[in-house]
């Protein structure tokens, strides 16, 4: 009975960065393409997500208008929702929200996570609706934090906030440096390496 069991060919984890990004119009609605280049593959992954079914249109294969949809917003439960929502839980939003919205393909590009495939939900028939999100920083980045020993300053939240956000301890200086919360002590800290590597 073996032999009749499938394989679902996707890469169930992997890092990467995303080197390009287009919206397309189909049978099923506009659906945002992502690119991703990884290690782990050969050659890039191509990742698609729904923009949802109600108000999203279409303008061009870099942007969508999403004026009509409720609230001018994404639906958490679209393809293009999950991603937002998996980045925003992730700590990852600031690598891509200072670029422009989630309309804007160019936006998406440069992302560099651990994109894993998730299951967000149910399908009609029941079996489990899996979608590719990020759940965390770039592998070897991620690792390094885990294993980097707790900075021996309280830290406030937002410096935290800045910290986390970051792909990189240059982002992170960059956006901490630049907040007006910063003051001389909180200035040492943020250039602790062992604060971003935390």
């Amino acid at each position: 009975m073996a032999d009749w069991e499938t394989e679902t060919g996707l890469i169930q984890k992997f890092d990467g960065t995303v080197i390009d990004a287009w919206f397309e119009e189909g049978e099923y609605g506009v659906t945002l393409k992502l690119a991703i280049d990884s290690p782990q593959a050969e050659q890039e992954i191509e990742q698609w997500y729904g923009c949802g079914s109600k108000g999203v249109q279409f303008v061009s294969d870099q942007q969508v208008d999403v004026s009509m949809a409720k609230n001018g917003r994404f639906n958490e439960q679209s393809g293009v929702g999950q991603l937002i929502k998996h980045l925003k839980s992730s700590g990852m939003i600031g690598q891509i929200a200072e670029k422009g919205g989630p309309d804007e393909a160019a936006s998406w590009k440069g992302l560099k996570a651990r994109f894993e495939n998730t299951e967000v939900g149910k399908k009609e028939n029941g079996d489990p609706r899996m979608v590719t999100v990020p759940v965390g920083p770039f592998g070897g980045e991620a690792e390094a934090k885990a294993d980097a020993p707790a900075p021996a300053a309280e830290i406030p939240a937002w410096l935290v906030a800045h910290c986390v956000a970051a792909a990189t301890y240059d982002d992170f200086v960059e956006a901490a440096l630049a907040d007006e919360q910063v003051d001389r002590a909180t200035r040492k800290l943020v250039m602790d390496k062992s604060l971003w590597e935390f």
